[in-house]
């Protein structure tokens, strides 16, 4: 079975990269692009993506049936979470 399976329609597509765009901008600092590539249902079931921050910094970002982000993993180097963002993800 492939991991990282392409099921998801033209709308639900949008609106997961629409909802990672707007986490990564508003959560970090210095983002001057994002490149986020199509979601899949990753082994467990969940709805995941990867993509690139500046064109350098990769990451892998979870996102919830809502379109609220459940969680990010991040490449070293990636930008720093701004500061009134930690206790609590920014809208």
């Amino acid at each position: 079975m492939n991991q990282e399976e392409h099921i998801y329609d033209d709308q639900t597509i949008a609106k997961a990269k629409e909802a990672t765009q707007n986490f990564i901008k508003n959560n970090f600092e210095g983002v001057k692009s994002i490149e986020v590539e199509e979601p899949y249902r990753s082994p467990m079931g969940a709805m995941k993506s990867k993509g690139k921050v500046n064109r350098e910094f990769e990451f892998t970002i979870t996102i919830n049936e809502n379109y609220s982000v459940d969680g990010i993993s991040v490449d070293e180097g990636f930008p720093k979470m701004k500061e009134e963002c930690k206790e609590k993800a920014c809208d």
